[in-house]
């Protein structure tokens, strides 16, 4: 008779081992990478930053990590910058709306807005003021807003 087959080396043991720790480490990459791309998908679905007081929303360059309370525009946006109620001019901006560009919304008749004295672009007040607590250029052309 012949000696029966030697047991499987160790070696084969360890090859084993290997391999499936790599399947793991592969799984826990992929599955951080799916949830990873995934918040990122919903922030960007779920809209650009909180709204403000008036209703308008606010894109992220323009949100503070501040309180609220502590947020508040130059004194100079105050002082030299004059707010006013909208109201459209015959045939202005070919018939289609007015847009704030801080805030991406349409400006409405009836609705407080500043007007940069450099630039003549207007913007909703709380808006801009917001824009100018960490800005001193206008959002669309970048001219000093002072």
């Amino acid at each position: 008779m012949s000696p029966p087959p030697p047991s499987s080396p160790p070696r084969t043991l360890a090859i084993s081992l290997a391999v499936s720790l790599l399947f793991v480490s592969a799984a826990i990459v992929l599955v951080t990478a799916t949830t990873v791309f995934m918040l990122c998908c919903r922030r960007r679905r779920d809209g650009p930053g909180p709204e403000l007081e008036s209703g308008h929303r606010v894109t992220g360059a323009a949100v503070s990590a501040i309180d609220a309370e502590a947020i508040r525009p130059l004194p100079a946006a105050e002082t030299t910058l004059r707010a006013f109620s909208y109201a459209p001019q015959d045939g202005e901006h070919g018939g289609s709306a007015l847009e704030c560009a801080v805030c991406l919304g349409a400006v409405k008749e009836g609705e407080m807005v500043r007007q940069l004295a450099a630039c003549m672009h207007v913007y909703h007040v709380e808006c801009i003021d917001r824009w100018l607590v960490a800005h001193h250029t206008c959002p669309v052309c970048r001219s000093i807003a002072a």
